[in-house]
């Protein structure tokens, strides 16, 4: 069949035929070009940096929270009961051992204390009369003058007379003790609360706390420990909780800042927590400055005080597996070589290798998103870290 290309339509055919053809053919080129390309860059071996592992002594360290707690706190009770009539402190203040607090309102129980001292008063003339009568018949009897019942009679009503102001003196003791307890002081130097109970409200010792006091230095933290680090710990921190040489405690505050003061472990309990699975520790911190605050939580590192040999790996130079965890790859006779790793905890954006390679190993520490299977062949140079990744000098094993 002959086309006739001077015929105008086969013309237009043409040209539309050139505009739609052309695109898909230069694509369709374009892109076997390209893979043709990446095909080659593919198969040419990958440069990385690669190290051995690190060797450095460290000083460990357990991360954990833990909240504040006063070294002595008291709740502030009513002893008797009445209307809180007057408050003596602000919200807030520190307070002096002995310093009055509440008044409870004392009329009541200052006229029971007068009315108890008067029978005291009248029970003691009695008793003192029954006295002279005993003495009188004890010196009739033994003149003969009187019975032995006369002077029986005697020694009877001074006994009773007795034990009525034996009793006169318990009740006026008792009532004075209720006075003193209208005027509430404090047991102890230390930082008030916030009242619980206002002024003009009725108490009695049923009533709860009225107010807390707290001391504030020094003030301790306690805390849980995995008991895995808590195994590990006592391999620095042995048995003597009062060596003060060989573990400290840091705080983190709530803004960022670490504490200036460093606490001392002071108490460790004797069990593991079976819902938890940590041990209850408790350390002391002096507070001069009254920033560490009863309740608040803090971040808290425990830092052994004796430098402890560790491997360490940069943490960019390992990857995860979803069931196998950690591993990195080495490079042996040129090719990459997967190994599995087990790390604990991470010292300045390094790994602390537990187990699964050896000093001698040649790991390959940059480049590993370039690495897609074992035996790829790999070519190497010289690991050069960044001070994003390692900061300050650490020393390859030779």
């Amino acid at each position: 069949m002959k086309i006739d290309w001077k015929n105008k339509n086969t013309k237009i055919t043409a040209v539309i035929l050139a505009v739609v053809l052309i695109p898909i053919l230069w694509n369709q080129g374009k892109t076997l070009i390209t893979g043709a390309v990446m095909s080659y860059m593919m198969s040419q071996p990958k440069t990385v940096e690669v190290a051995n592992p690190i060797s450095k002594e460290i000083y460990p360290t357990y991360d954990t929270t833990g909240r504040i707690e006063a070294q002595k706190s008291v709740d502030i009770v009513a002893r008797v009961d009445g209307w809180l009539q007057e408050r003596y402190f602000q919200e807030g203040d520190r307070v002096k051992k002995g310093q009055r607090l509440f008044l409870i309102e004392p009329d009541e129980y200052r006229l029971a204390a007068r009315t108890a001292r008067a029978r005291v008063n009248e029970n003691s003339a009695v008793y003192h009369n029954s006295e002279i009568d005993l003495q009188r018949a004890t010196q009739l009897l033994k003149e003969d003058l009187v019975s032995r019942e006369y002077y029986d009679n005697a020694l009877t009503e001074r006994n009773k007379n007795k034990a009525a102001l034996d009793g006169a003196i318990s009740d006026m003791n008792k009532a004075n003790l209720n006075l003193s307890y209208t005027n509430i002081t404090s047991p102890m130097d230390g930082r008030i609360g916030k009242t619980i109970v206002s002024e003009g409200n009725y108490v009695t010792p049923s009533t709860g706390v009225l107010a807390q006091i707290y001391t504030t230095n020094p003030m301790k933290v306690i805390f849980p420990l995995k008991s895995g680090d808590f195994i590990e710990l006592k391999k620095y921190y042995i048995e003597n909780p009062k060596d003060n040489t060989t573990v400290s405690v840091l705080l983190k505050l709530a803004d960022g800042s670490t504490y200036e003061k460093e606490g001392k472990i002071e108490f460790v309990d004797n069990k593991v927590d079976e819902n938890t699975g940590t041990v209850t520790m408790r350390a002391v911190f002096e507070n001069p400055d009254e920033l560490l605050v009863p309740g608040d939580y803090v971040n808290i590192t425990i830092r052994v005080n004796h430098p402890h040999k560790v491997m360490l790996i940069p943490q960019s130079a390992t990857k995860t597996d979803v069931g196998t965890g950690y591993y990195v790859w080495t490079i042996k006779d040129g090719k990459a070589v997967k190994k599995d790793v087990v790390v604990k905890n991470n010292y300045e954006n390094h790994w602390i290798v537990e187990s699964g390679l050896d000093y001698d190993d040649v790991v390959v520490m940059k480049g590993i998103q370039d690495i897609y299977k074992s035996g790829q062949p790999l070519k190497t140079k010289e690991y050069k870290p960044d001070e994003n990744t390692e900061k300050g000098k650490t020393e390859n094993k030779e």
